[in-house]
């Protein structure tokens, strides 16, 4: 009935647009987001909820981003097992910037950040999981001229591919945050396009094999 059954109170200021990403494991649930400090430093935090009770939340990367006003551009998370995988934007010291960093345990702690972009890093990202060792990335970037959305894989040993252009894609916020989902051996990827005054859905599907 849409009933709030159980809530609880996880940090007292957030990014209040930025999206926020929650992924469940088998020792429970792992809530990511834009954080909001009283300098106005906008880094990813993230907090476990552990034998019911929720930790108190702490950095993936301590990235030190002063922006004030929120940049609308959350993180997303993936698990797989024990392992962990959490993609964001950054604009830290002016330089935009697609992270990727991996958690070998359940999100206790996260290796050092892998950069994704090549260029003009836009971000709006999202995660999946190939299978046990690798990653799919999605994400936005500029040339100068033109913006893309782009995929990269990336493995734990933080090996990472060449990109693959999905398509071009208006840079502005009316595209939204582009969605990314496997699902039986097949990568989907959906985003947001404007028509006239009418918004529309495109999708692109491929093998992960």
């Amino acid at each position: 009935n849409g009933d709030i059954i159980n809530e609880a109170e996880l940090d007292a200021s957030v990014c209040d647009c930025c999206q926020t990403s929650i992924t469940n494991t088998d020792k429970g649930p792992i809530v990511v987001y834009r954080d909001r400090s009283e300098e106005e430093v906008r880094d990813i935090y993230v907090t476990r909820k552990l034998d019911n009770v929720w930790e108190a939340p702490v950095t993936v990367n301590n990235d030190g981003w002063i922006i004030y006003g929120c940049p609308v551009n959350g993180p997303k998370a993936i698990s797989n097992s024990n392992h962990i995988a959490v993609s964001w934007f950054t604009a830290s010291e002016g330089k935009p910037t697609v992270n990727l960093s991996f958690s070998e345990s359940y999100g206790a702690s996260f290796g050092e950040p892998i950069k994704i972009d090549d260029s003009d890093a836009i971000g709006r990202v999202d995660v999946a999981f190939l299978n046990p060792k690798e990653v799919i990335v999605s994400y936005m970037e500029g040339d100068g001229f033109d913006t893309y959305l782009r995929i990269k894989k990336v493995s734990i040993d933080r090996e990472v591919s060449r990109p693959i252009t999905i398509s071009k894609i208006d840079g502005g916020r009316n595209t939204g945050v582009p969605q990314l989902e496997i699902y039986n051996n097949e990568i989907f990827i959906v985003w947001t396009i404007s028509d006239g005054e009418m918004n529309q859905l495109k999708t692109v599907k491929f093998s992960s094999t």
